[in-house]
């Protein structure tokens, strides 16, 4: 109960400060700078005040209904504060908090090194390469099949142009604030305390609806219900297939990666004017091309986790 209420304690307090440094700048960059200093103290923290020799390199034991209250608990504190931070603000400032969560649960409540959970540095580079495959097959695929189909239906070039700068402002939070945090509580921490009661599927299930839900909050103001049904779904549909990769390869870092590109590098396209489509020609654009790189992405989780496996 001591740890517990420790977790609570630093949850509230680190909850508070990136509260009060939004407020302070209006959502602006303070908050992030903030993330990025409490993500430092915590590796400092692991690297020099935590006795590693006394962490199991595997799960300890533990019941199954633990693991829900674990699962659920961390979920349920995590939304609590990422609500008010996106009705707020509209940014996901909330999580280094998970971060420090998912961190805390696994070291002190769970007395596991991270590794257990996935965070691997083993491999780093051959995790990195990888993760750089995952996601230009994931995006270009996709992207080049929407430029054809729209030529096709328009006439025209929809992609006018890129502008790195969106991509470099925002890729470091989107990768090692943003991945970190939601591929550690979904992938993670998640799958990886499911999987020792339930079967691999059901444990990708549960985290991928849980993670489909987790985005719900994008709609609420203004509500968006169709918006927020896409949004639940697509999200539950990157939840397997992240579950999928994290299922073989047991290593989050190629994910965290992917992660930080999939919400950083498409901001910097520039776009042609898109109105005036009908929601068949929507549907054709916006829909397939993302459904045939998702169907081309499960055909290659195995390959490409495999090779993370390999000595």
């Amino acid at each position: 109960m001591r740890k517990i209420a420790l977790l609570l304690m630093i949850y509230t307090i680190v909850s508070a400060i990136i509260f009060i440094s939004a407020e302070i700048s209006k959502g602006d960059f303070l908050p992030v700078i903030v993330s990025f200093v409490f993500l430092v103290l915590i590796c400092l923290w692991y690297k020099f005040f935590v006795d590693k020799e006394k962490l199991s390199g595997k799960i300890s034991e533990i019941t199954v209904g633990n693991v829900w209250v674990l699962v659920l608990g961390l979920f349920f504190l995590s939304m609590l504060i990422r609500i008010p931070f996106v009705l707020l603000y509209g940014q996901p400032y909330e999580k280094i908090v998970v971060i420090y969560l998912v961190f805390l649960a696994i070291v002190l409540i769970l007395n596991c090194k991270p590794s257990a959970f996935g965070f691997k540095s083993e491999k780093l580079g051959r995790a990195l390469i990888i993760g750089i495959i995952y996601y230009f097959i994931f995006e270009f695929s996709a992207r080049i099949v929407q430029l054809i189909l729209f030529f096709l239906l328009k006439g025209q070039v929809y992609l006018v142009g890129y502008d790195p700068w969106p991509f470099l402002m925002t890729f470091p939070f989107m990768t090692f604030c943003v991945g970190i945090s939601e591929e550690g509580l979904f992938r993670g921490f998640m799958q990886s305390l499911l999987q020792k009661f339930y079967s691999v599927k059901f444990a990708i299930f549960v985290q991928s609806l849980l993670f489909g839900v987790w985005h719900f909050v994008w709609h609420i103001s203004p509500l968006d219900i169709f918006g927020m049904l896409m949004h639940i779904l697509s999200s539950f549909v990157i939840g397997v297939l992240f579950g999928y990769f994290y299922s073989i390869a047991e290593n989050l870092t190629p994910l965290i990666l992917v992660h930080g590109l999939i919400d950083s590098f498409p901001s910097g396209y520039k776009f042609a004017n898109l109105e005036n489509l009908s929601v068949s020609e929507a549907f054709m654009i916006g829909g397939l091309p993302y459904i045939l790189s998702i169907t081309l992405m499960f055909i290659l989780t195995r390959k490409l986790a495999e090779w993370m496996e390999k000595p």
